[in-house]
């Protein structure tokens, strides 16, 4: 049975396309949390940067104002459909972050991610590797929950990001020539092959819409982060740049030899498209996984 979900509990971006919209795109649905980072339902709220302040006061102000624009699918083409700014990068917070996990955990994760971040070491492996992946995973979800953009991490595995990297997530890292912060997050995935099992209906509900594609730079260092729905846990990925992190396996990374690119933006992930060996592929709201997973909710005023 659908979960039943009030539109105007949902995010505020979620909620103005559901009402104004007579077709979106699939997504993740849910009321908005206390905390999007944990279970808490009471506390001290505080705001989540998407880059955090001391690593905003290492690049020059130029680096660190933002225009963010949201393109919208038009054919085979797009055009913009909004632009905000410029503003500074301090305006630029997910508002619903309770302080336990803001001053705690992602503080944390801040202090051990900017000598990485900030090309002060080079090798990296072991448990540096996986918790430089949680850096990336937990901003990609930060930037996915704050901007105008649909919802595409459920809570579980939000939640998952303050003990690990979460379930069905690649991240790839590479170089480009020019530094900046930045961040693009909605890329379209080339597809490679896929699987007999699926037809192209599906693959493209779950490629185009339920996969979150978000390369994030930092200085010179682009990291690429794939999150996968449940349906498609046993694909294959091609990801640009060296390895980081895939199948709940921190990679050995020498941050001194990573692949230069041109555009730091450019390459998009390879799948190659399979089902995972639980989903039957007959329903996105299939009861063989919670249905806040997908984006198969009732919607009432």
């Amino acid at each position: 049975m659908p979960t039943t979900y009030r539109v105007r509990e949902l995010r505020g971006y979620d909620r103005n396309v559901m009402r104004g919209a007579r077709r979106s795109s699939d997504r993740v649905l849910e009321t908005v949390p206390f905390c999007w980072m944990c279970r808490a339902t009471a506390g001290d709220r505080t705001r989540e940067h998407v880059f955090a302040l001391r690593l905003q006061r290492e690049f020059p102000p130029e680096m660190t104002r933002f225009e963010p624009v949201r393109y919208t699918s038009i054919g085979n083409g797009a055009q913009v459909g909004s632009r905000r700014g410029p503003f500074a990068g301090n305006a630029l917070v997910a508002g619903g972050v309770c302080a336990t996990c803001n001053n705690g955990w992602m503080s944390q994760l801040e202090t051990d991610a900017r000598t990485y971040l900030l090309g002060h070491k080079s090798v990296i492996d072991g448990a540096d590797a996986a918790m430089l992946s949680r850096w990336f995973a937990k901003t990609a979800i930060i930037i996915n929950v704050s901007q105008p953009y649909r919802l595409l991490w459920h809570d579980t595995r939000r939640h998952q990001t303050q003990f690990r990297t979460p379930d069905n997530v690649a991240i790839s890292l590479y170089r480009t020539r020019e530094p900046d912060l930045n961040w693009k997050q909605g890329s379209i995935m080339s597809m490679h092959t896929m699987s007999s099992r699926m037809n192209p209906s599906q693959v493209s509900r779950l490629t185009g819409a339920l996969t979150h594609l978000c390369e994030i730079q930092v200085g010179t260092l682009v990291g690429a982060v794939v999150a996968l729905p449940w349906q498609l846990s046993a694909s294959a990925l091609t990801m640009p740049g060296s390895l980081l992190w895939s199948s709940r396996t921190a990679r050995r990374v020498d941050l001194s030899a990573l692949p230069m690119m041109e555009d730091p933006f450019a390459d998009d992930p390879i799948i190659d498209v399979a089902p995972s060996a639980f989903w039957s592929g007959e329903s996105m709201g299939s009861s063989q996984k919670p249905p806040r997973e997908v984006a198969a909710p009732t919607q009432v005023g």
